[in-house]
This record gives C-alpha cells, structure tokens and sequence, in this order.
C-alpha cells in the first residue's frame, strides 16, 4: 500500500488545473473505499481494465504528492545512512527529478552486501516521482560507486522491469502447480 503520507497530500487538493496520472498494478490504491474518494476534493480516481489505478488531482495536489516523495526519500535515506545493517554506505544523492541515484560506498569492490539491496527501494521513489510528475516513461538510472568514483554497479530502469517480469513469472508459475 502506497505510504500514509502520500494518502494525506490527497487530501489537501485545491486549485484548478489537473493533472493525470495512474500508478501501476503493483501497487495498491491508497484507498478502495468509494466514500474516501467522495470527500477527497479535487481527486478522482478509476480502476482500469489492466488493474492499473488511475487518479486525477489539482496540481497543488501533484505539488504536495512530489514534495512527499522527495521528503519520504530524504528520512529514508537518513534512516540508511545510520543504519548498523549498512556500515558500507557513505551517501545517497538523488537528482532533482529522481532519474539519476548515486549510492556511495567505501567498498572498493562489487561484493556489496547490504547496499546492493537498495537498488529496488530506490527504484521505487523514482517511479513514484515520474508517476505522480505525470510522465509515461521510467527511465531511471542507479549507480553504485565508490569513494574514488568508480561505477560498482549500475541498475536501470529496464533492468529492474525485466526483474520484476522474471519474479511475476516465478510467482504465476508457483500458483500454477499448487
């Protein structure tokens, strides 16, 4: 289910252009109750035939929906930096629009435990950002680097898709033989 976080800014919509985006099957809607929906100002929201869900939110709404993004990644992100689980890792620096993550580490090689993990948590806040910007692509990039600078690792976006294509196919596969 997408963050509690994400559900308040929906809440506080005002304003009179729109702005339309849909967030894919994978992810649940931030509600199903038909009611939520009603008293949700400026907000409408639709499942489409594929299971993706569609909204549409004023553009303060967008405003409000990319500022939680961008703040749900800087306390995550504090969150690992400290964490004992990761002692590896020096820094995380996104862009601006969320198509570019560098993950800094003090590994000098490719064996990266527990920061090698974080690919598919980052995946997620650049996919949520291009979502809620409104655009139709995700094409991301995420590169693992050392002090010195050189690339350990290098995610992106297609690699990510064509992993979760695999996982969805081991999952049907599973459900088909039990």
């Amino acid at each position: 289910m997408l963050p509690a976080l994400y559900a308040v800014c929906l809440l506080s919509s005002c304003g009179n252009q729109s702005v339309k985006f849909t967030l894919p099957k994978d992810y649940e809607p931030i509600t199903t109750d038909a009611a939520d929906y009603s008293a949700l100002q400026g907000v409408t929201y639709q499942t489409n035939a594929d299971g993706s869900f569609a909204y549409e939110v004023d553009s303060k709404t967008q405003k409000a929906l990319l500022e939680a993004v961008r703040q749900d990644y800087e306390n995550t992100r504090q969150e690992w930096l400290k964490s004992e689980y990761m002692p590896n890792l020096t820094d995380i620096v996104a862009n601006d629009d969320f198509t570019h993550i560098t993950v800094k580490t003090s590994l000098e090689s490719e064996k990266l435990s527990a920061e090698g993990t974080l690919h598919i948590s980052l995946y997620m806040f650049c996919e949520l950002y291009s979502v809620f910007s409104g655009k139709e692509s995700f094409d991301y990039v995420i590169e693992t680097v050392n002090e010195s600078g050189k690339v350990l690792k290098k995610v992106t976006s297609g690699d990510i898709q064509r992993m979760k294509e695999k996982l969805e196919a081991l999952e049907n596969r599973k459900s088909t033989t039990t």
